[in-house]
């Protein structure tokens, strides 16, 4: 262990978290990202329940949702080439901006009542697009304005303050939804990227620009990154949970809340924006567990353990019956996210070097998103096929505790990290 960790680590909790709400890069980034993340989830919700309610296609709504991740898919790759090459926070600037123009679109398209399924399609693929170049620089920025031994705070810190957001944001939809028109959420969530967008572009973080000579080989960038991450098998096998996880879990758990909701809760927008809320509940609480613990030890295990406990909720999620099981359901579900994301995050973070973590991230985010699509795709398809959600998710749930199993058996360097 480093003498600087050591002084980090001896350090009380209070100064340390002080040390870092002082760096004047991070608050910016922190405020950014309030204003992002309400925009998302504002939008999320929005877009969900205008699909399955006043189109009443709900067998769209996997569509919908792959007209945004099959972009993002694609893209992501070359979104990570351009984090390593270009000022991250420009870029996450670039991309709010670029959305706001869009939500101002759906606007004008609302208030004369010509959007219909296909202009939402077409609408989450220009969205989808502008993620693939958001994300890889957003989770890269960080190392590059906050000390390594800082990155399990900060990433926790970070994390529980946009899952606030995903609790704010579905209650501030679900009552828009009530008592106004779409067209006027449209236009909140247009403001919300515009200051959003605002406060990215002030952080201007330290960035060394690659020599002029790279610029025109891409290709050698790409493949520079791959060979860097194929040879970690932290790295892969951090990559490969994340790939069973998003198929499994993230897909039809997106998918199935506002489902759920209308098919065995008989809800509305209001408990339909309590359980999202409830779900970023957990993630809050899972996030701040981490955050104050700071782990440093065991933390592969702690990604496996938490691998058993997403099966489970995501089995059970299936099966309530009540508003209240699934508020806790939910919540566990949440926790169990965050107890794995942050500390799995970081550990990408400290072992990547700085001048390839835009593409490990990037072809990281691809890997692990790749089959999200697909997964929305087969869940459309199996809900069309008159199987139920409810026994979507048994099913899936019941192959992810399984998978649990098989990690703790084969993925020794995953089991082994610390």
């Amino acid at each position: 262990m480093s003498l600087e960790l050591s002084k980090e680590i001896e350090q009380p909790q209070s100064q340390r978290l002080s040390s870092l709400l002082r760096n004047q890069k991070f608050l910016l980034l922190w405020v950014a990202s309030i204003f992002s993340g309400l925009s998302f989830s504002i939008y999320f919700l929005t877009k969900s329940w205008y699909v399955v309610d006043e189109l009443g296609l709900k067998t769209f709504l996997g569509v919908v949702l792959m007209a945004m991740t099959v972009p993002r898919v694609l893209l992501m790759m070359i979104g990570g080439v351009l984090a390593d090459r270009f000022r991250r926070s420009t870029i996450m600037f670039c991309s709010l901006i670029t959305r706001s123009v869009l939500l101002f679109g759906m606007f004008i398209l609302q208030f004369l009542g010509v959007i219909n399924i296909w202009t939402l399609i077409g609408f989450a693929f220009c969205i989808g697009i502008l993620d693939a170049f958001f994300w890889p620089a957003n989770y890269a920025i960080l190392p590059s304005i906050v000390k390594k031994d800082h990155l399990t705070r900060a990433n926790s810190f970070l994390q529980s303050t946009n899952h606030l957001t995903l609790i704010i944001g579905p209650m501030i939809a679900g009552w828009f939804i009530t008592i106004t028109a779409y067209e006027w959420i449209f236009v909140t969530i247009m403001c919300l990227l515009i200051i959003g967008a605002i406060l990215i572009f002030r952080v201007k973080e330290p960035f060394d620009k690659p020599e002029t000579k790279r610029l025109p080989s891409p290709l050698k960038d790409l493949t520079e990154g791959y060979s860097y991450l194929r040879h970690s098998p932290v790295l892969l096998s951090l990559m490969w949970t994340s790939v069973f996880v998003n198929f499994f879990i993230t897909g039809p758990g997106t998918m199935a809340i506002p489902l759920i909701v209308e098919e065995r809760l008989k809800g509305d927008p209001l408990e339909l924006s309590y359980l999202e809320s409830t779900i970023a509940g957990g993630l809050i609480l899972g996030a701040i567990m981490i955050g104050i613990i700071n782990l440093r030890s065991k933390r592969g295990l702690l990604i496996i353990i938490r691998l058993t406990v997403m099966g489970v909720a995501i089995a059970l999620l299936g099966q309530v019956a009540s508003l209240w099981q699934a508020i806790f359901v939910l919540a566990i579900l949440g926790m169990g996210i965050s107890i794995g994301d942050i500390p799995a995050r970081a550990v990408v973070q400290e072992k990547t070097d700085s001048d390839k973590i835009g593409r490990v991230m990037g072809m990281m985010s691809t890997a692990s998103s790749g089959l999200i699509p697909l997964s929305y795709g087969m869940t459309s398809v199996t809900l069309s096929l008159n199987l139920s959600i409810s026994s979507i998710l048994l099913y899936c749930g019941s192959f992810v505790i399984l998978f649990s199993f098989f990690v703790l058996w084969k993925f020794d360097k995953l089991r082994s990290l610390e």
